[in-house]
């Protein structure tokens, strides 16, 4: 099982799925993390909003371009997403679990142990 943690400083969760920067990709075998991995957007996608209409506005969503590089996880840990990038996710088969456990390495543990609750109140209206 693979689990991405969404993150822009490679140690906490980032509470907006579509403004991070990457991911911390955990790979677990009988429920202990057998390799852990660094995956980031290249520098041009990372400060280029998915949108040209975007261009003006302050927030930069990337959801599209950050699903892409979870394809192969089972699960992504966010502090919060837009219905957009929640089903973004669905269709790539990626479940989306949305926690307020900031530290990405609790957030994993707690998943393993089963006591990490999801928060679907989380999931934004809009960007």
């Amino acid at each position: 099982m693979k689990i991405a943690a969404v993150t822009s400083d490679r140690e906490t969760i980032h509470t907006h799925f579509g403004e991070a920067l990457g991911f911390i990709v955990v790979t677990l075998e009988e429920n202990k993390v057998v390799d852990k991995e660094v995956r980031e957007l290249a520098e041009k996608a990372a400060t280029e909003p998915e949108h040209p209409s975007d261009k003006d506005q302050p927030h930069q969503c990337r959801s599209g371009k950050l699903v892409e590089l979870i394809g192969d996880c089972n699960l992504v840990l966010s502090g919060g997403m837009c219905k957009g990038a929640f089903s973004k996710l669905q269709k790539a088969k990626v479940g989306p679990f949305l926690t307020n456990v900031v530290n990405i390495e609790e957030a994993v543990q707690a998943y393993i142990e089963g006591q990490l609750e999801n928060h679907p109140e989380l999931i934004r209206a809009e960007n």
